[in-house]
């Protein structure tokens, strides 16, 4: 059985019987029934790392938790100037006004993905290291998404290189957003202003 699956039962064990007839664990039910019937099976349960069966069933493995457990992940930045305001943008595909960002790409790290996001959309470059906010669930909005969340202090400004994606970009009083901010950019821009202690969902 997957470490994942023992871990899940172990943290709560009511959560047992569900798990039981669920359809994740019928699949490995049929996926271990197959294998058994190898004679190698015994040297696969703790091969070498370097062996090749080790790393196919990792991957099949990996496979099916990425299709069992889809998940989106994204990245927003708090931009401040020195009068104190936040930077807001508005898109032109959807209403609002958020914070700079947007999904991170494969293979991208976070902070990489900030930066291009600041850039295309704002031209906003950063001169130092960004200020790590927080993580967030995002599963009202958008099941599964996560927002890993940036302060940015330390930045030059450049021409944006996004056509067509921003409506409009402005600098606003974070205690003052205007009207149309979204949920959770107010909940970010007050947790700024206030200094209390940001919530689990964006």
């Amino acid at each position: 059985m997957p470490i994942a699956i023992k871990a899940y039962i172990k943290s709560s064990p009511e959560k047992a019987t569900n798990l039981a007839d669920s359809p994740q664990m019928l699949i490995w039910r049929g996926f271990a029934a197959g294998l058994s019937r190898f004679p190698c099976v015994d040297a696969l349960r703790k091969p070498p790392k370097d062996d090749p069966m080790h790393r196919l069933r990792t991957r099949l493995f990996q496979s099916w938790f990425r299709l069992s457990r889809p998940m989106t992940l994204g990245v927003r930045g708090l931009v401040i100037n020195e009068s104190g305001q936040a930077l807001l943008v508005r898109h032109t595909y959807t209403p609002g006004w958020f914070l700079p960002g947007g999904g991170i790409e494969k293979a991208e790290p976070a902070i990489l993905s900030l930066e291009r996001e600041l850039v295309e959309e704002a031209g906003i470059v950063m001169t130092g290291p960004p200020a790590l906010g927080g993580i967030f669930s995002n599963h009202p909005v958008f099941p599964n998404d996560h927002v890993v969340f940036f302060r940015v202090t330390h930045w030059r400004q450049e021409a944006a290189t996004s056509e067509g994606e921003i409506a409009e970009v402005r600098w606003s009083d974070p205690a003052r957003p205007p009207e149309g901010t979204t949920p959770g950019t107010r909940r970010r821009l007050a947790e700024f202003v206030s200094g209390e202690t940001p919530g689990a969902y964006w």
